[in-house]
């Protein structure tokens, strides 16, 4: 569930706490791919194929862009496919020393309008997301990250105004080994400008195996926690950057999910897919 703020997918990777605890500097470019789906209640599921390029200039500083081809099945008509919106993201973030290990950022998400409308799959206007968090590590091997943002999630054909939400999230994850990791993460809407849109809530897991360097592959899973949310989500991603939930709080395995999906696609579907989507 993304604290559903940050736009959609990818948007752009600000080093991860998680992430700062490995040894490999980051990279001036890095790049990555997904696969994934989500299921609502509704019968209708979508997927997609998100493609992530991100450049760091700086260790505290992120830009990055990401394209997504997405697949709508509805469960009474015909299948339909197209382009999801462009998001364009800025994070910043910062790394102290010390055991625990402290982090803080702050990461900002436009999302451009370039998604095929003809399908109710891109917005008909500019969307924008912010974020900000904290997180520690409790013990060595581990860590902790919570984030709040905001979001606007543009209007879209059938749908006749933006929506603004505030979400939280928090998230934990373990080295089991020198390769392998475990995440968990739970994500929950709790204030919408428009009562008529879903509050989603979500718990998810992922496991995240390291190649080689900062190679990886990542394998996300959610289930939602009420009606309002997708009953089930899950997507495998391999690179150098993932399409994830937010430069903030990137390891939460929810939130890499729904970032793989064009901009604000679970709220809009969330409700119900008669109503326009």
């Amino acid at each position: 569930m993304k604290p559903s703020l940050l736009l959609l997918v990818a948007g752009l990777c600000l080093a991860p706490p998680a992430a700062a605890q490995e040894s490999v500097p980051p990279a001036l470019f890095s790049a990555g791919g997904s696969a994934g789906a989500i299921h609502f209640k509704s019968g209708l599921t979508e997927y997609v194929l998100t493609g992530l390029l991100q450049f760091q200039p700086r260790p505290w500083l992120t830009l990055g862009t990401a394209a997504s081809l997405v697949r709508v099945t509805p469960p009474d008509s015909t299948a339909f496919s197209g382009f999801g919106d462009l998001p364009v993201s800025l994070g910043l973030s910062k790394q102290f020393g010390g055991t625990a290990s402290p982090s803080l950022g702050a990461a900002f998400q436009v999302s451009l309008p370039t998604g095929t409308r003809s399908a109710g799959i891109g917005s008909q206007s500019v969307g924008w997301a912010v974020d900000v968090g904290a997180g520690f590590a409790p013990r060595q091997s581990s860590y902790l990250f919570f984030n709040v943002g905001r979001e606007l999630t543009p209007a879209r054909p059938g749908f006749n105004r933006s929506v603004q939400s505030t979400s939280i999230g928090a998230d934990a994850s373990v080295d089991l080994s020198p390769r392998l990791d475990l995440s968990v993460a739970l994500a929950a809407d709790v204030a919408r400008t428009d009562t008529i849109a879903p509050l989603t809530r979500t718990v998810g897991a992922g496991l995240g195996f390291r190649l080689g360097g900062a190679l990886r592959v990542e394998v996300d899973g959610g289930l939602g926690l009420n009606n309002q949310s997708p009953t089930w989500l899950f997507s495998v991603g391999l690179g150098t950057a993932f399409a994830g939930v937010s430069p903030v709080g990137l390891n939460n395995p929810v939130e890499r999910v729904k970032r793989a999906f064009a901009s604000g696609s679970t709220k809009v579907r969330g409700k119900s897919s008669k109503k326009g989507g």
